[in-house]
């Protein structure tokens, strides 16, 4: 597949870099061509669009869209466009087509480029330039290999290959795809046993020389080195396009869904799901996706190409997927489900369901998402999904249920907006869903009449490990019920909370306010509150990771009180009016604050750190900026 950049830069006055260029990186498949292409520099603005082998206009037209304005076009329901109309957009996005045309122009002088990154010859030598993307050094492969093997990037310096090492790495050939799938393969494994594995692979042949073939034999036996319940899980990735980003969360619903997650004693079905996806990214198989915040947490992956090339011969071999590339409708034969893909917009919701008639085990169906299809109600189709786990209706206000169905109890997944003209029904439809572990739940006005009634529901639900809920109201009664609630919800991990500015302060001020001691990720969005809440510190929520506050004043103690938190990885906090100081971060003699912080964030404030030489401690400064 081919990969294209589209640059402009302003930045760059040297004459000979301020003509328009094609460029294209050449190399085989594994050696980095993409990672290379994205490094895009002192460009102004870019967008890096995936082609692919058999590419999809509209999705292509849809993430130069989002490249070019994130903020604007990530939540734009771009679902409901075709191509044409997608083309209309961009031409609104630049003002005119023309626009487009001047970053391609040999006259602008703004040094525009398109990078394409390919492994045929016949399309590198289209470009103007050619790059032929070099193999690693035997001196960066060993170094790659070592950093995988022991994580230490330094020392492979001090250490020098022995035999067995060498042997592989030759074999490896300088394609980092082949030394990290390698180098993850062997982790964990006795040194003795790496002369058998490394014959086992058939590195030993004489007549083993295709560049694709080592990495492709690397692959396999990767493949079967793994517990066959992994292996499913990998398989299952065949049903994603091709260079697409895989949401983690989707991801290991869509695994529940299927039933390729099982409950274990203690823990919660997604966890153990998560469980399996960081097992896949262990062992190199997928590439994971961090957030931006710097915290290391993983939002998703993506699937070499040559990795999916590989898995989708195995899906094939085994007759796991069948994909019907017409319609869209994508098939697990070993598993439980139907997969039904096909976007559903305003225009289809009245007659996607005449459609799922007609497949045979929809009945079985354990995923559906119906996220901003402008529906007002929930399907009456909905009742006979007996086996439906994760319904998505984000986005989309729903107004009422079917009068002969409610929403299915066995859910252990919903996302779902009301609003004040929802119907009893559908809002007592919660309150039955009893096996619940993830709750997003949006009620927007502010006269809500079900409101009050929902939030004190909410205590039901016990099984609960995230909560996701935002909730605009200056109604006491119903802030004294959701302090009530989150009282009962006693295995609750994750918990956002959206208000509206000092409308519900007051519910975090509350004296009896409690919070689950296992919660590891709170954030009150919206929420200014006057201080810190006195339920979080050490005692009271010991397992905290991640915390995301607003407040208006931060004294040394409370300061203190956060750094004491022994599990904070990711703090974010804006101060609004007034400062705080403490001292003595890191010392000998007094506590260790914020041991395990790896990711401060402060808004609409200012820091400064002070070395005390006397004492060797820290001391930490906040203040309004």
């Amino acid at each position: 597949g081919a990969h294209i950049l589209l640059q402009t830069s302003q930045r760059d006055d040297k004459s000979s870099n301020t003509k328009m260029k094609i460029a294209s990186v050449l190399g085989t498949g594994g050696l980095g061509k993409t990672t290379l292409a994205k490094l895009k520099g002192d460009y102004d603005c870019g967008a890096f669009v995936p082609i692919g082998q058999n590419p999809d206009l509209k999705k292509v037209f849809k993430d130069i869209l989002i490249d070019l304005d994130r903020q604007r076009y990530l939540q734009f329901s771009t679902t409901v466009l075709d191509e044409r109309q997608l083309i209309d957009e961009l031409r609104g996005f630049f003002l005119y087509w023309e626009t487009i045309r001047l970053a391609f122009d040999d006259d602008n002088n703004c040094g525009g480029r398109i990078i394409i990154t390919t492994r045929k010859l016949e399309i590198a030598t289209r470009a103007d330039e050619v790059y032929k993307l070099q193999h690693l050094t035997n001196n960066l492969s060993w170094k790659l290999f070592y950093k995988r093997i022991s994580g230490d990037e330094i020392r492979h310096v001090d250490k020098l290959p022995d035999e067995i090492s060498n042997k592989i790495l030759k074999k490896c050939g300088g394609i980092p795809l082949a030394i990290i799938t390698m180098a993850s393969l062997l982790v964990g494994k006795p040194r003795d046993k790496w002369p058998e594995l490394y014959k086992s692979i058939g590195f030993g042949c004489k007549d083993y020389k295709e560049e694709g073939n080592i990495v492709m034999r690397i692959l396999s036996f990767s493949y079967y080195d793994m517990p066959s319940h992994l292996r499913t899980r990998l398989l299952y990735l065949t049903a994603f396009l091709e260079d697409s980003v895989i949401h983690k969360d989707v991801l290991v619903w869509m695994w529940v869904a299927e039933g390729f997650v099982h409950e274990e004693q203690g823990i919660w079905l997604f966890e153990t799901g998560e469980g399996y996806f960081n097992d896949l990214i262990n062992r190199s198989l997928i590439q994971s996706m961090e957030s931006n915040s710097g915290d290391g947490t993983i939002l998703g992956c993506r699937v070499h190409d040559m990795v999916l090339n590989f898995i989708r011969s195995m899906a094939r071999e085994e007759n796991f997927l069948t994909i019907l590339e017409n319609d869209h409708l994508t098939r697990p034969l070993r598993s439980n489900i139907s997969q039904h893909n096909r976007t559903i917009d305003h225009a289809h919701q009245a007659s996607i369901f005449d459609d799922l008639r007609k497949v045979r085990s929809f009945c079985a169906h354990g995923y559906l998402s119906l996220r901003k299809t402008l529906t007002d109600k929930v399907p009456e189709e909905i009742g006979v999904l007996r086996f439906l786990q994760t319904l998505d209706l984000w986005g989309s206000i729903i107004v009422e249920t079917p009068s002969s169905s409610s929403l299915p109890t066995q859910l252990v997944c919903l996302r779902i907006t009301f609003d004040d003209t929802s119907d009893n029904a559908a809002v007592a439809s919660v309150e039955r869903l009893t096996s619940l572990e993830e709750l997003s739940i949006g009620v927007i006005p502010w006269n809500c009449r079900n409101r009050r009634w929902l939030v004190k529901e909410l205590g039901n639900l016990r099984e609960l490990r995230v909560l996701n809920a935002t909730i605009f109201t200056n109604d006491k009664e119903c802030k004294k019920e959701l302090v009530e609630s989150l009282r009962h919800l006693h295995k609750l991990q994750h918990l956002e909370i959206e208000g509206y500015a000092y409308y519900n302060r007051p519910m975090w001020e509350t004296p009896g306010l409690m919070l689950p001691s296992h919660l590891r990720h709170l954030a009150v969005h919206g929420i200014i509150l006057s201080k810190l809440p006195p339920c979080i510190n050490p005692l009271c929520v010991p397992n905290l990771s991640h915390l995301h506050l607003s407040l208006g004043a931060m004294h040394e103690q409370d300061l203190k009180i956060i750094g004491s938190l022994p599990e904070l990885i990711s703090l974010e906090m804006e101060l609004l009016w007034h400062s705080a100081t403490i001292r003595n971060i890191i010392s000998d003699i007094e506590a260790v604050y914020f041991p395990k912080l790896r990711c401060f964030r402060l808004a609409r404030s200012m820091v400064l750190f002070v070395a005390n030489k006397e004492d060797k401690s820290v001391s930490f400064h906040l203040w309004e900026g």
